[in-house]
């Protein structure tokens, strides 16, 4: 006897072990989770003896990469049109498995995989995104594929070349309630989605109602759904589509022919059947009903569509194989309204944490890439919407940047290819889908070139009704875009620079002479400041805050503070010299008072409105010193509150 010989008998033989063991005097005293345990072992040692045998016979063992897959990792978005080694790795790995197969024959089938991302491969990604759902679709809020590879699918698709490709397999649901013991069900309105909500044409699987739905004394198999509508269905609705909040049960495509009238003009039946949903004993299960509307040729909507569960629509057959039904009285009447199609649109908005104007560190040697610039969420409304191209506007007076990158959170959509000059940087041919009611976060970021020029500055913007095109993801029709351009503030490119941190704060109470009221008080910021790249000096004090390094302000309604300025740097002839490497400090002290009379106090604090610096100790220069008005936020003391003076 043979190798692939032996192998099939072994085959043969875990079989009927398996036919055994499930046998009807054996499975009888099982309970459903057990018999699905056992059900599944087998199912386990099938697949091992099946990869065993594909190995026999020259087809690709599971848990194997193919060889087109050699060296890939996904790291860029495909979408078709896409072309690359990349691609062809994708087709490899979709035609693993026989239900995300690209074709069955021709290109695209296996063993004849190319490297371009075409109209199969689109789809054939979908059906890999629905397999996968909870690891791709899930967390996006999203229940079908997209057939574009994004980040989500790239990280299922690595996980997939680093195990070893496998085929996914669906544990068999028994066909019958198991113990032999006669049950009943009980089923009521589930809480959510509420009655009336508004279902646009050109949407797809909406949920409009559910049911919760109790197994009592045994396990129930459910296989039947009746649903009543005043108004004839098959005008308004396209499909039903019955799931369990994870899994489709049945999706029904809705027709005059399938649809009985009970009452002409004011009573239709739709009878769901053929599906199978097992409950097990004293416990609930949800059911929901998707639709997918329209509306009929010169109606404008929008339409109140009325429907209601009758008198045991629900049918299933217990464990002594008797059937059952629920309700006992048909439930309350609901609605839903089918409206027209309304195209998605996009709410655009700054990010709370768009970068603030700042002093960036660059190099001299090398580039200094993924310098963030500006952060804009987009949110969609009404529908989901897909991103297709976005401008920002780019000013680089300098020549001081060169690649930009858009990133959609962390995830890289596109980038230039050229060094830009401000102009326009322009990304297309992007699929990016935003979810209803959810919001995308994107991030614009550039590489500053190499460069001993110190100081150079650039900044972004993307102007919200000219700097996005997008399409409905249904209807495909353009987005409207709403809210208030995004403006990416300036960033100077340093190579020398100082780095400023906050040593200590002190608020002090000053009383008067009539009495414990503070009207005044002594406030002092202590900063440490670190030269990076070379000396820096900073404007020692002059009398007039406009040529001082510190420039120091209080908020309230204050008197002009009187303030005095030390530092331990070393003194110079105009400024105080920081040594390159070298951290010194610098403390402004003020004396606050209030200048309020007759009226209720107020609260002050004293903070650092500036810092000026420059790269040497020149008068000329010191009058053309670079003013560092960000990255101030917290140098400043607590809040004191003033009374009015005297």
């Amino acid at each position: 006897m043979n190798s692939l010989t032996k192998k099939t008998v072994a085959i043969a033989t875990t079989v009927t072990c398996a036919v055994w063991m499930i046998s009807p005097g054996v499975a009888s005293a099982l309970t459903a989770e057990e018999l699905l345990a056992q059900i599944q072992t087998l199912q386990t040692q099938l697949n091992t003896l099946m990869s065993q045998y594909s190995t026999l016979t020259g087809s690709t063992a599971a848990g194997t990469v193919p060889a087109a897959c050699t060296g890939i990792t996904f790291t860029a978005n495909l979408a078709q049109g896409s072309t690359g080694n990349d691609v062809k790795c994708l087709q490899a790995l979709l035609n693993a498995n026989a239900a995300t197969q690209v074709a069955a024959t021709g290109a695209g089938s296996p063993g004849n995989e190319s490297t371009y991302f075409g109209a199969l491969t689109k789809a054939a990604v979908a059906k890999f995104q629905e397999t996968y759902a909870a690891d791709i679709l899930t967390p996006l809020g999203l229940t079908q594929g997209t057939g574009f590879v994004g980040a989500s699918t790239r990280a299922k698709l690595n996980s997939t070349l680093s195990s070893g490709v496998t085929t996914p397999t669906t544990p068999t649901t028994p066909t019958t309630p198991t113990g032999g013991v006669e049950g009943s069900i009980a089923a009521t309105a589930g809480a959510s989605p509420i009655s009336g909500q508004t279902v646009y044409t050109g949407q797809a699987n909406v949920s409009v109602a559910s049911w919760n739905i109790k197994a009592v004394t045994s396990d129930v198999l459910v296989t039947r759904l009746d649903v009543n509508f005043v108004d004839r269905p098959w005008l308004y609705i396209s499909k039903i589509t019955l799931t369990d909040g994870t899994n489709t049960l049945k999706e029904y495509s809705v027709s005059q022919a399938n649809t009985t009238e009970i009452t002409a003009g004011t009573l239709y039946n739709v009878r769901i059947d053929g599906f199978s949903l097992l409950i097990p004993k004293d416990t609930i299960k949800t059911v929901y009903m998707q639709v997918d509307v329209m509306l009929p040729s010169g109606t404008a909507g929008p339409v109140t569509i009325d429907y209601n569960m009758p008198i045991y629509a629900f049918r299933g057959t217990d464990g002594a194989g008797l059937s059952q039904y629920a309700p006992s009285a048909a439930l309350a009447a609901r609605t839903f309204i089918v409206s027209a199609g309304v195209a998605a649109q996009f709410e655009v908005s700054t990010a709370t944490d768009n970068p603030l104007t700042g002093a960036v560190a660059i190099s001299e040697t090398a580039t200094t890439e993924d310098v963030p610039m500006l952060k804009a969420n987009v949110k969609a409304k009404y529908n989901d919407a897909i991103i297709r191209t976005v401008v920002v506007k780019l000013y680089d007076p300098t020549r001081a940047v060169g690649t930009i990158r858009l990133y959609d959170g962390s995830t890289l959509l596109a980038a230039t290819s050229t060094i830009q000059v401000a102009s326009d940087a322009t990304f297309t041919d992007l699929s990016l889908r935003v979810s209803k009611d959810a919001t995308k976060t994107l991030t614009v970021k550039v590489d500053v070139p190499a460069t001993t020029t110190n100081g150079r500055v650039a900044s972004v913007t993307l102007d919200y009704d000219d700097g996005i095109t997008a399409e409905d993801a249904g209807t495909f029709a353009a987005v409207v875009e709403t809210g208030s351009d995004v403006l990416g503030t300036t960033q100077y490119f340093y190579t020398k620079y100082p780095t400023l941190a906050l040593s200590s704060t002190s608020v002090t109470p000053e009383t008067t002479t009539t009495g414990s009221l503070t009207q005044a008080y002594t406030g002092k910021v202590k900063i440490n400041v670190t030269a990076n790249g070379a000396d820096i000096f900073v404007p020692k004090y002059q009398g007039s805050a406009a040529s001082n390094g510190l420039v120091a302000s209080a908020t309230g309604v204050v008197g002009a503070p009187t303030y005095t300025y030390t530092s331990n740097g070393l003194e110079g002839t105009n400024a105080w010299r920081i040594p390159a490497g070298e951290t010194k400090w610098f403390e402004v002290s003020g004396i606050v008072a209030s200048n309020q009379s007759n009226i209720a106090g107020g609260w002050s604090y004293l903070y650092l409105k500036s810092f000026k610096w420059t790269s040497v100790d020149d008068a000329s220069a010191l009058s053309a010193t670079i003013d560092f008005t960000h990255g101030l936020t917290d140098l400043k003391t607590s809040q004191i509150y003033l009374n009015p003076k005297d």
